[in-house]
């Protein structure tokens, strides 16, 4: 029981510590090679680039936004997408069409972004469906895909009931408290452990806006 505890210990322990984790950039907006150097001397060493917005457009510097921060030396990045339920466009599509405009470029992950900005419907079981379709799509393209949302948010939007069991994504942590830490977290809807958590933002760095994650840094390779 005390080897139990010890090792348990440990573990919350390297989820838990800043010292162990890197620190990245949720980037919206034109970020050039020279402010994605001025991240890299604030602290930032990855970024989280958004290829999809909220009205289902892919975004318009997405090429140049994931390449430019490999430039700067970043080292990862991933992508975010905002899913459009208000497109004719299925959900399939969607993920097919971020998925071809990103596969000549190096990114980690997917994100598939679940938050109340989204324009979710009323009825949760829809949203939990589309979701499904979103993530499964994904997953047979690539292998792995994440989630980014909170509790509050997925019992709002999908209820509690929603429960990811056939593709079990990874989730990327939604929650604004501004503590490099997992502190508080609340497994559920079967979700894998978070390997990623965005815990500030909207702020201004080296002349863009950001918000600020952290991974830890036995999850980068992930």
């Amino acid at each position: 029981m005390a080897v139990a505890i010890l090792v348990a210990t440990i573990i919350v322990a390297l989820f838990a510590s800043p010292a162990l984790a890197a620190k990245g950039a949720t980037i919206k907006y034109k970020t050039d090679t020279s402010d994605y150097s001025c991240l890299r001397k604030q602290g930032y060493s990855f970024a989280v680039v958004r290829a999809q917005t909220l009205i289902g457009m892919l975004d318009p510097h997405l090429k140049s936004n994931v390449e430019s921060a490999h430039e700067a030396g970043m080292s990862f990045v991933d992508v975010f997408m905002h899913p459009c339920l208000e497109c004719s466009t299925p959900p399939e599509t969607q993920v097919d069409k971020v998925i071809a405009a990103i596969k000549n470029l190096k990114y980690r992950k997917l994100w598939i972004m679940v938050m109340q900005i989204g324009g979710w419907k009323k009825d949760k079981a829809f949203n939990c469906r589309y979701l499904k379709s979103l993530v499964h799509a994904g997953m047979q393209q690539q292998g792995t895909v994440g989630i980014g949302t909170n509790i509050g948010d997925w019992f709002k939007i999908m209820g509690a009931g929603c429960e990811m069991v056939e593709d079990r994504p990874e989730l990327w942590w939604i929650r604004h408290d501004e503590s490099e830490n997992l502190a508080g977290l609340e497994r559920f809807a079967l979700l894998h452990e978070p390997i990623m958590k965005e815990y500030k933002g909207p702020i201004r760095e080296c002349g863009t806006e950001v918000n600020a994650n952290f991974v830890s840094s036995q999850k980068q390779e992930l």
